[in-house]
Order: C-alpha cells, then structure tokens, then sequence
C-alpha cells in the first residue's frame, strides 16, 4: 500500500509500506502518515478487503476497476517498477534486506518528487 502526497509549492509527503500486503502493514502505514492526512484526506480505493477495515469509513472511497479514481497511483506503481529493478522480484537485483529496499525505493521516490517541483 503507497500514499502520496502535496500540493502546489508544498513539500510532498508519502507514506510507504513495501512488506506483505495485509491488514497490518496497511494500519502501520495509516499510523505512519501525517495527522493532516488521517483527518482530512479521501481515499480512493480499489475494491480490496483490507482497506475498508483500516481506513475510516467517512474517508474511503472504494472504487471498481475502469472507473480511473485510481488510475494515479497505478501510473506511479508502473513508474517505480520501470525505474527501480528492486520492485521486480525475480530481477538479479531483487534486494533481500528490508532495510536496503527500503532505502532504493525512498531515493526513487525523492527523485520523482524534485522533478515535479
């Protein structure tokens, strides 16, 4: 599960979760984000099951496939898998350290985010 975010002159703030996906690591991520964002964000959502138990129901919006609610964040998905071969799992550069793969998909990410402001 991924969040990104910020607006115009703002500085971008994004949540990340790169383990299993599951209920779990999508409530770490919702802990990890900015207050702001737990309070005052909609969420749109492909249908999947996690999401509506750990997002609050007056912010989820689920949402079926071909409707482009979640088009966006499909387009930066197939960006980081194009830009960063750690993504691909059974690319020769697969990292197995959580810690280091982490850390590539942060600096893919960063750099993203400097060349739209």
């Amino acid at each position: 599960m991924a969040v990104a975010g910020g607006g115009a002159g703002q500085p971008s703030d994004y949540g990340l979760d790169l383990r299993q996906p599951g209920e779990a690591p999508s409530r770490r991520l919702w802990a990890s984000l900015p207050r702001r964002y737990r309070r005052h964000c909609w969420y749109f959502t492909d249908l999947w099951k996690a999401y509506a138990k750990v997002l609050p129901r007056w912010q989820h919006r689920p949402c079926p496939k071909g409707e482009g609610q979640t088009s966006i964040v499909e387009a930066i998905k197939c960006s980081l898998r194009q830009r960063c071969g750690v993504l691909v799992r059974k690319s020769c550069s697969f990292s197995k350290s959580l810690v280091m793969h982490t850390a590539r998909n942060k600096l893919v990410i960063d750099k993203g985010l400097r060349k739209q402001n």
